[in-house]
């Protein structure tokens, strides 16, 4: 299956790509989506395309009519992105720029919120073992890690938080 198709079950589907993102791209796969045999309904989202299909739809012909229709949709999602990994962060946590931010490019398939998520929760919870365990200064460092992933992880955020 496709990149771009980001789920899929018995009636429906949904396709994310940055060119849906786009008013054109939208467009023109809404239009090839609407013609489409198996589609019964297609409906916009941001970035994204929800489709409700016939129980006997073949969704791998879905993807390859829209995919000729739109080239740029065979590209993955996190290689169409211009920005690199490790792109300037301002403010006080600008030292940890080296981590991956989010709307940035996917490192080992997985998006940089993604990423950044697990390596929170890996480090609590290893932060978590090693205090039971009774290993204090890799405790300390693992908490240490944590505290700064969260404070991190926080500061990209803040706006959403206001």
């Amino acid at each position: 299956m496709p990149s771009y198709l980001t789920h899929a079950m018995e009636g429906r589907a949904r396709l994310r790509h940055p060119a849906l993102a786009g008013i054109a791209g939208r467009e023109k796969a809404l239009a090839v989506l609407t013609g489409a045999s198996g589609v019964l309904e297609a409906r916009p989202g941001s970035g994204s395309i929800l489709l409700i299909l016939a129980p006997d739809a073949n969704l791998e012909s879905i993807c390859r009519d829209l995919e000729a229709a739109l080239p740029q949709l065979r590209r993955p999602a996190c290689a169409s992105r211009t920005s690199a990994v490790g792109a300037a962060a301002s403010g006080p946590f600008s030292f940890l720029s080296g981590l991956p931010s989010h709307g940035k490019a996917c490192f080992q398939g997985l998006s940089p919120r993604k990423l950044e998520l697990r390596a929170l929760l890996a480090a609590c919870g290893l932060s978590v073992v090693l205090g039971f365990a009774g290993k204090g200064r890799a405790h300390l460092l693992a908490g240490t890690a944590f505290g700064l992933l969260a404070a991190r992880h926080v500061w990209m955020r803040r706006k959403a938080l206001m």
